[in-house]
């Protein structure tokens, strides 16, 4: 897995415009009492869960696709067979909020 980049934030950016799910994920980083205070464990299925509950229109399963194969530098048909454990273990990583809280 690779740091992440500039250009994943606008690869995240179209993702959550695709997914429809900016409010959900705006309330999801402003429930908490404090970034700080986010496992990455924690985050990490909270935001997972909310992508791909919003990823309901196979546009956005692809774009989801693409978005975890540039960031773990594997291809999408990679990500779309990947065991689903070890699918959730390797995005988890990818979510850790010292990485994205200056984003939000």
């Amino acid at each position: 897995m690779r740091n992440l980049q500039t250009q994943d934030v606008f690869a995240f950016v179209r993702l959550i415009d695709e997914v429809g799910i900016k409010d959900e994920l705006k309330t999801l980083i402003l429930s908490k009492d404090s970034i700080k205070d986010l496992t990455q464990e924690s985050f990490g299925y909270d935001l997972l869960f909310t992508l791909i509950s919003g990823a309901s229109k196979k546009t956005a399963e692809e774009m989801l696709y693409e978005f975890f194969a540039n960031i773990l530098e594997t291809d999408k048909d990679s990500i779309r067979t990947m065991d689903p454990t070890e699918f959730m273990e390797k995005a988890i990583k990818a979510a850790d909020p010292e990485k994205w809280k200056n984003f939000f």
